[in-house]
C-alpha cells in the first residue's frame, strides 16, 4: 500500500524516513529533477490539504508499506 505522512520540520521527516523508508518531498525544494516542489503538490492533492496545510507540513515522505 502506498502512504505518505506531512510534518512541519525538516528533522521529523528525516527521522521518519529512517525508520520507514520512502523518499522525502520538499514543498520550497531547490532542484531540478527528482524529488521537488511538483512531488510533493502531487502528495499533497491525493491527500487533499490545502494551501494553508502544505505552508504548515512543507515536508513529506512517501512510501510502500508492505
Amino acid at each position: 500500500m502506498y502512504m505518505s505522512r506531512f510534518f512541519q520540520t525538516l528533522e521529523e521527516a528525516e527521522s521518519f524516513q529512517k525508520q520507514h523508508g520512502g523518499a522525502l518531498y520538499r514543498l520550497k525544494a531547490k532542484v531540478k529533477k527528482g524529488h521537488g516542489p511538483n512531488n510533493y503538490k502531487i502528495e499533497a492533492i491525493m491527500r487533499g490539504l490545502t494551501k494553508a496545510d502544505m505552508e504548515s507540513l512543507p515536508y513529506c515522505v512517501a512510501w510502500n508499506q508492505k
